[in-house]
């Protein structure tokens, strides 16, 4: 009986594609628990795959030569900075662990039905990792991972004298902390928003999850107000991590303008999913 329904589950997914669980319980007409037990049976026995992501709390089940279909279903789920992610790696195609930024490896993990983590040796016996798109094959692989590793010709050593420079104590100026609390309150009173929920409070930090009246309606928005004089790429990395399991668009209230290269960053890896509010 048990084979039977595996049998249809196979036929199934043969014919018409790609199924999640709900999906296949209804067409075999078997309870969910029932369903769950023949799928990890075929699993378990090579006879289906089913997908790294989920759909709501779902894997998908497929056969060999769907795996593109799948994909396909998956897209439809990622959000912005994990499209971003996969967009530079299916650019680089290979890419290896000192060429991506630390958030770009963190999101790897969560495309794994589009990137596949490798751990190489070199010819001199060292370890490396590196990541490649679905589409590269393995001979690419290796053309792309030699020329990544071949030896640039360093420029003869120098000698330089050590010049010993008497050093200035610099005296920083106290920032009030309280008075950029009040800055951050006063802003958020001036576009009616309000606080949903408190992530992190810390002197010269606030994370929380904010709504936005406007036009259309309520907005959502993850804020990260910081009380710093520059933010660094190594700030910012840590907002793009952070906001993209909320996957909401993120405000950054700053102190300061952005220098060029968290500019730069802000560019390439939010884009207009970012607004940067200086208070």
């Amino acid at each position: 009986m048990l084979q039977d329904k595996e049998t249809k589950v196979l036929q199934i997914i043969q014919s018409d594609g790609p199924k999640l669980p709900t999906e296949l319980t209804k067409a075999v007409g078997v309870e969910s628990y029932i369903a769950s037990a023949i799928l990890s049976t075929l699993v378990k026995n090579g006879h289906l795959h089913n997908s790294n992501r989920k759909i709501g709390s779902s894997l998908i089940y497929y056969i060999d030569g769907q795996e593109e279909t799948v994909r396909q279903m998956l897209l439809k789920e990622l959000n912005v900075t994990e499209l971003k992610a996969l967009e530079t790696i299916k650019k680089m195609r290979v890419a290896l662990e000192n060429e991506l930024y630390p958030q770009e490896r963190y999101l790897m993990n969560d495309l794994k039905d589009f990137v596949t983590q490798l751990k190489l040796k070199t010819d001199d016996n060292q370890d490396i990792t590196c990541w490649k798109y679905y589409e590269v094959s393995d001979e690419e692989l290796k053309n792309i991972v030699k020329s990544k590793l071949v030896p640039k010709k360093e420029p003869e050593a120098v000698k330089e004298e050590l010049i010993l420079i008497k050093e200035k104590t610099i005296r920083k100026k106290a920032v009030t902390l309280s008075g950029f609390g009040e800055k951050v309150n006063k802003y958020l009173q001036g576009i009616d928003a309000d606080t949903t929920a408190v992530i992190r409070s810390k002197p010269n930090e606030l994370v929380s999850l904010i709504k936005i009246p406007t036009i259309i309606g309520s907005q959502s928005f993850m804020l990260f107000a910081l009380n710093k004089k520059s933010i660094t790429e190594t700030d910012l990395s840590k907002v793009y991590v952070e906001s993209s399991k909320e996957r909401k668009p993120v405000l950054l209230v700053v102190v300061n303008e952005l220098g060029s290269k968290a500019a730069k960053y802000v560019e390439k890896h939010f884009g207009d999913v970012l607004k940067v509010i200086k208070i």
